[in-house]
């Protein structure tokens, strides 16, 4: 059990995978692994906001299904890396935590090795901040471009957030109100709006910064595999938030902030954010 009396961050074990817990005074935390930099849990008000499959394979080696998975520098298979990038499938080294009474913030960082050259000819350094504070959870990815040649590539933070039923949830703010009723994959132009997701007791409110110009909204249905049909009632549906179906390049020396910031109430739907260069994306009740 974590010390609720204080803000703190410490070191735990998930199914034997090294990871970092945050905790506050009020009993919210979240769970991020050092592998992939993913966070795993988040726990507000007492309950479960995050989806993790019950089939998740937490080895060490793995892509992990569920929490929220960091891709990078490929999203899907747009490209010739493997499927959503190699920063989920290596480990992440923690800066020191920054904790006081009401947040606790951790820093991690991937940088280029022998392991990332062999697939993206490319010097750079990533950093995935968590901001836990209470009733809100604030993710957002950096790239900085250490080397002499422009960088090119896309990303996500790939979030599932639990829900009750999938069947009943709602996402109004689009061109239409979206209900999920099986296997789903739409792109949609991206709202001016907040976006607000119901599908529990509270709703999630989303909104995009102007570099985002699509939705995509998604969810697996009953047949992905790794999901199982035990699982059928709770599986996660994604807004998957883009600029364009493209790239830009991101120069040499320059930081390039990609953000996500999910904040919501329990049992709702998930939200993946679509990452391109000077992109944020901003979630919260």
């Amino acid at each position: 059990m974590a010390d609720m009396a204080q803000a703190a961050c410490r070191p735990v074990r998930v199914k034997g995978l090294d990871a970092l817990l945050l905790s506050l005074p009020g009993g919210d935390t979240a769970t991020v692994a050092l592998h992939g930099a993913q966070v795993l849990s988040w726990v507000a008000s007492g309950a479960e906001r995050l989806y993790l499959s019950p089939n998740a394979c937490l080895d060490g080696v793995s892509a992990i299904r569920g929490g929220v998975p960091v891709c990078f520098p490929q999203f899907n298979q747009r490209g010739a890396m493997v499927k959503h990038g190699f920063a989920r499938l290596l480990p992440w080294s923690p800066d020191r935590p920054v904790v006081d009474n009401h947040c606790v913030r951790l820093c991690l960082r991937l940088r280029a090795s022998e392991n990332t050259r062999a697939h993206w000819p490319h010097e750079f350094e990533a950093a995935l901040v968590v901001d836990l504070s209470p009733g809100r959870l604030a993710i957002t990815l950096g790239v900085h471009n250490l080397g002499e040649q422009a960088l090119v590539f896309t990303g996500a933070l790939h979030s599932y957030f639990r829900v009750l039923d999938v069947t009943a949830a709602t996402l109004d703010g689009l061109a239409e109100r979206v209900r999920i009723r099986g296997e789903h994959d739409r792109v949609y132009a991206a709202a001016s709006r907040s976006l607000v997701l119901r599908g529990g007791p509270s709703p999630l409110r989303i909104e995009q910064s102007p570099q985002w110009a699509h939705t995509v909204v998604w969810n697996p249905g009953e047949t992905l595999g790794s999901h199982g049909r035990l699982a059928r009632r709770r599986l996660p549906a994604h807004a998957l938030r883009g600029g364009r179906a493209g790239v830009r390049p991101h120069y040499p020396y320059a930081r390039c902030p990609l953000a996500s910031q999910p904040d919501l109430h329990p049992d709702l739907i998930s939200v993946e954010p679509l990452c391109w260069p000077n992109a944020s994306f901003l979630a919260w009740t």
